[in-house]
């Protein structure tokens, strides 16, 4: 009997409560901008920013198109866009990602597929800081932050 994959890894599994999670379910669409203060569970489709303080999870059938920004950044499903991680970003072996990747720390798992760049470490803690610290929640001021 084959189990089905839990998207959320084991160590931030503990981490996310049930009280703080936000879901946003199969079959869901939005368009515009996504901000807040809990972990998020993506499993719909998203057109436009996610700034969320916490831990951001996109499932293996969600689709994001633009930015996220948050402490960690859990990707099993499709993004197009820069993901701005202060602490980790990890694309599991079904994870499917173009843009760049701003992180302290990345894990890539055997299979997934990452087109793009990658900054990682003080450069990229300062970029995350500085983009916080700025954002109002417009994708195309991103570019004009980190160059």
């Amino acid at each position: 009997m084959l189990q089905k994959k839990n998207p959320i890894p084991p160590g931030l599994k503990e981490s996310i409560s049930a009280a703080n999670l936000n879901i946003i379910s199969g079959g869901t669409d939005i368009k515009g901008s996504l901000e807040s203060t809990s972990d998020t569970r993506l499993a719909g489709r998203l057109e436009g920013s996610m700034q969320i303080e916490g831990t951001v999870v996109i499932t293996e059938n969600g689709v994001v198109d633009g930015s996220i920004h948050a402490e960690n950044i859990n990707v099993s499903g499709s993004t197009v866009g820069d993901l701005i991680a202060t602490k980790k970003v990890l694309l599991t072996d079904t994870a499917r990602v173009k843009g760049t990747i701003y992180a302290e720390r990345l894990v890539v798992e055997e299979g997934a597929i990452f087109n793009g760049e990658c900054q990682m470490g003080h450069k990229s803690e300062a970029i995350s800081s500085k983009f916080v610290a700025t954002s109002n929640g417009a994708d195309e001021q991103l570019a004009e932050r980190i160059a």
